[in-house]
């Protein structure tokens, strides 16, 4: 009668059998899994069959409409769609969104939604350097200053107009303000008054007009700026404020994400998706 009572390499090899059976799925590059079996056993396929094909992933970040636009036209395909988030300052290209209603055999399922590509709308220089300014007071040396080394920023009154005020509130920066008056053209008379009864006069207009882009890469806005001024005893703090300037940058915003959908044929919505 043959003895069927297991010994201890039976067991060891059991055990070796059940550690192997216990091993983690393995995945593969191309997205299936498998795990490995011990002699005796066949290789197999647990791959879920429901997921989605090996396809692009990945979130670019590009610094113009222009590389934006070539970005989408090589990947971009028919369920592909542009978000434009004013809030965020973003511009995002969804390339993977969901299918098309007009899709009957795909319409309902899910896109993947894990390739973007996002242009970030940042301040231009110009626009970054006068929006730090406006809004506040400024002694008239510092204000003038500002006004001379940036002149050429300026569309109306012509820049050498700008150049005299800003020399003239420099001339007259060490002299007590004495009055100010508004004059039949529009424009301001500021009196200024030395320690011997000297009376300087200079004289601003009550806005001006840049011309300088809103957003980085973009083309000149007209922009207008309305002047400000706090007299005090012994000085004449000056400033601007913006008029309806956020109107013009929210229109600029419209415009780049329309000629982004333009350019590349995809829909645009004004928006963001829930979900990242």
């Amino acid at each position: 009668m043959t003895d069927t009572t297991p010994t201890f390499t039976d067991a060891l090899r059991a055990l070796t059998k059940a550690d192997a059976l216990a091993l983690k799925p393995v995945d593969g590059a191309d997205g299936r899994q498998h795990v490995l079996i011990p002699d005796g056993y066949k290789l197999q396929d647990i791959t879920d069959p429901n997921r989605l094909h090996p396809r692009p992933r990945g979130k670019v970040l590009l610094d113009d409409r222009a590389s934006l636009v070539n970005y989408i036209k090589r990947h971009m395909t028919g369920d592909s769609t542009i978000f434009a988030d004013y809030d965020a300052g973003t511009i995002t290209a969804r390339l993977d969104w969901h299918p098309h209603n007009q899709d009957a055999d795909r319409f309902g399922q899910s896109g993947a939604r894990e390739h973007t590509a996002e242009l970030r709308l940042l301040p231009s220089e110009e626009f970054t350097r006068w929006n730090e300014m406006q809004g506040k007071m400024h002694a008239q040396a510092e204000f003038a200053l500002f006004l001379e080394e940036n002149a050429s920023d300026i569309w109306q009154p012509e820049p050498a107009i700008m150049l005299e005020l800003a020399r003239d509130l420099e001339g007259v920066s060490g002299q007590s303000f004495k009055s100010r008056t508004r004059l039949t053209d529009g424009s301001h008379g500021f009196k200024f008054e030395t320690e011997n009864k000297i009376v300087s006069e200079v004289q601003a207009p009550e806005e001006f007009c840049l011309s300088i882009p809103v957003y980085h890469g973009e083309e000149p806005e007209i922009l207008t700026a309305k002047f400000r001024w706090r007299p005090s005893a012994q000085a004449l703090m000056m400033g601007f404020v913006w008029h309806r300037v956020e109107y013009m940058r929210r229109a600029r915003f419209t415009q780049i994400a329309a000629a982004a959908a333009e350019e590349t044929g995809l829909p645009w919505v004004a928006g963001r998706p829930a979900t990242a």
